[in-house]
């Protein structure tokens, strides 16, 4: 293939899953398919737009090295396996990019009816963007590091979100507007919503 480098844009990826998504959220409001119209459109564009702008952030732009321009770091050598905490901005950055998605996994699936599992789904999904930045690095040189620093950041944001989005439902006037947007079957069901305000315990 030779020495070739050259760099993929976010737009030429999420720009096209972006309009598809948003053309099939079009024709279900149409059809005014359960779960897919009113406010329960407007929280799965929501979603959407959340994924998109994060997936911007952690994986693009991509570069791409082939041959003398390739890394010669090898993939081992690349992974930070010990967390590293200190005044950097970017851990920072970490934390507050999966706050949004501690609070809305309540409201788009049964399964994160709790701390715990929010918590379990933060780490996976911090956890899935390292091994894609791991096989990238080792497909076609993909210049960025594989942290565990991010890993941990990226769990403590999905707890806080979880954390506010039960703080706020002592509220019954914020379950109310919750419950309305949330989508059926999610973990936020009205027996869920009760629970949130009452004074049980996180688990």
């Amino acid at each position: 293939m030779g020495n070739v480098q050259f760099e993929i844009p976010s737009w030429w990826v999420l720009g096209p899953l972006l309009t598809a998504f948003c053309v099939v959220l079009a024709v279900r409001v149409r059809s005014r398919r359960p779960g897919w119209y009113g406010k329960h459109a407007a929280t799965r564009l929501t979603a959407a737009l959340y994924a998109t702008g994060t997936l911007h952030f952690v994986l693009f732009p991509m570069w791409m090295y082939f041959g003398v321009y390739g890394n010669e770091v090898p993939l081992w050598d690349q992974i930070q396996w010990v967390p590293v905490f200190g005044p950097d901005p970017s851990i920072l950055a970490n934390v507050v990019m999966t706050v949004p998605f501690g609070m809305m996994l309540p409201l788009l699936w049964r399964k994160a009816s709790s701390l715990g599992r929010v918590t379990l789904w933060s780490a996976l999904l911090s956890l899935s963007v390292e091994i894609t930045q791991a096989i990238l690095y080792a497909a076609v040189s993909y210049g960025r590091t594989i942290d565990a620093t991010d890993l941990v950041a990226n769990t403590l944001g999905g707890m806080i979100g979880y954390g506010i989005l039960r703080l706020a439902c002592r509220s019954r006037a914020v379950v109310g507007i919750l419950s309305a947007y949330a989508l059926p079957g999610s973990a936020f069901t009205p027996a869920g919503a009760r629970d949130a305000v009452s004074s049980a315990p996180v688990a």
